[in-house]
């Protein structure tokens, strides 16, 4: 439906829009289980509509994975999309404007519980909701420890994706490659460019995900991985890696920063939104300056200097709070409170 609405009224525009409002009529499945909680992820794509989740007789939780729950037709609040023209904007305004007030007479009357996945998720939804923060509860995302940990030496990772061994790994990945602005490529761009000769004959640039525009470097350093359809793959790119850096301007949380910090490399990132729980400074890597690309140069440089650092009790530490069986606990505690409430 979103698809086809984008193709109707021509906004494809720069990024992602969801309706929520053609039903695909699965809440009268759902409604057939004796459960005690609906917990809601990700609903777009045609799998619930806001109408079908009204019609859902159980309680409900919903983890906000991004803050389309409570935005408009846009999955993040974002600056004005220069790609659309009047038209289109005057289009999106009023659906902005009715799906925002549907979202949120949709969640307090059914008094659907919030769930944020890090803080600055819980700021943003008690903002918007104009509530305190503190009834918002905040669940990170669970990693699968035994999984994403190291399993080859930085040498034999290296070796099985073809990348060199002689010099030190920057990393960087995104579905969208370098055309999504969310995830800071061109950050990253104006960063490398400060690095030194001495550096860039030395250093080697691996991207991986979509397309690329990478005309700012010389050309052999830099090496493309292509899309990675599978997580031993990425376990394995992790491993190559000296640093990996995440330059974006927001994330709600940092799913990918997670998973490289468990794989023994450090991760580079702006000290902003959900980066900020996940990544310790200086400890599982390091957080620059929003959006200060000169002091993410410095913190690409620091993470390469100090590769003997890491890996020390503390790193370990931030790592574990994140493991299954630490969050299985937390998510238990709160569906037990959860249901005494209701």
């Amino acid at each position: 439906a979103e698809r086809f609405f984008n193709r109707i009224f021509n906004l494809s525009g720069s990024e992602p829009r969801s309706l929520g409002i053609i039903g695909s009529g699965l809440w009268r499945f759902i409604n057939r289980f004796e459960a005690d909680i609906v917990h809601l992820h990700w609903v777009n794509g045609g799998i619930l509509s806001l109408g079908d989740i009204s019609k859902i007789s159980l309680p409900i939780v919903w983890t906000f994975h991004d803050l389309w729950p409570l935005s408009g037709l846009t999955h993040y609040d974002s600056e004005k999309d220069q790609t659309l023209s009047i038209k289109q904007f005057k289009i999106i305004n009023v659906l902005d404007d009715y799906l925002k007030r549907r979202k949120t007479k949709l969640i307090f009357s059914k008094n659907i519980q919030c769930i944020a996945n890090s803080k600055w998720t819980a700021r943003q939804i008690s903002k918007k909701l104009g509530v305190g923060s503190a009834t918002i509860p905040i669940l990170p995302y669970p990693i699968d420890l035994e999984f994403w940990s190291r399993k080859n030496s930085k040498i034999d990772a290296r070796n099985a994706l073809g990348i060199p061994t002689d010099k030190r790994i920057i990393m960087f990945g995104a579905p969208g490659g370098s055309s999504d602005p969310r995830k800071g490529f061109d950050l990253l761009e104006k960063a490398l460019l400060f690095l030194s000769d001495e550096m860039l004959e030395t250093t080697s640039l691996v991207v991986f995900g979509g397309d690329f525009d990478l005309a700012f470097l010389k050309h052999d350093n830099i090496i493309c991985l292509g899309p990675i359809f599978n997580d031993i793959k990425l376990r394995t790119v992790y491993e190559a890696s000296d640093v990996v850096v995440m330059p974006s301007r927001l994330e709600t949380f940092g799913q990918v920063a997670l998973e490289a910090i468990a794989c023994g490399s450090p991760v580079v990132a702006f000290s902003t939104s959900g980066l900020k729980d996940v990544i310790s400074h200086k400890i599982t890597g390091y957080l620059a300056k929003p959006y200060d690309s000169r002091d993410l140069h410095d913190g690409i440089c620091w993470c390469l200097d100090e590769q003997g650092k890491f890996n020390s009790h503390e790193w370990y530490a931030n790592v574990n709070k994140f493991g299954n069986q630490q969050m299985a606990k937390k998510y238990q505690i709160f569906y037990n409170n959860l249901c005494e409430r209701f």
